[in-house]
């Protein structure tokens, strides 16, 4: 259970990284 949230924060990090490569 406590890994869950630091999962979503990983996933929601890689989106946030692959939107801002798309944005470039």
């Amino acid at each position: 259970m406590k890994e869950e949230p630091r999962l979503w924060e990983e996933k929601v990090h890689k989106k946030e990284t692959i939107f801002a490569e798309n944005g470039q």
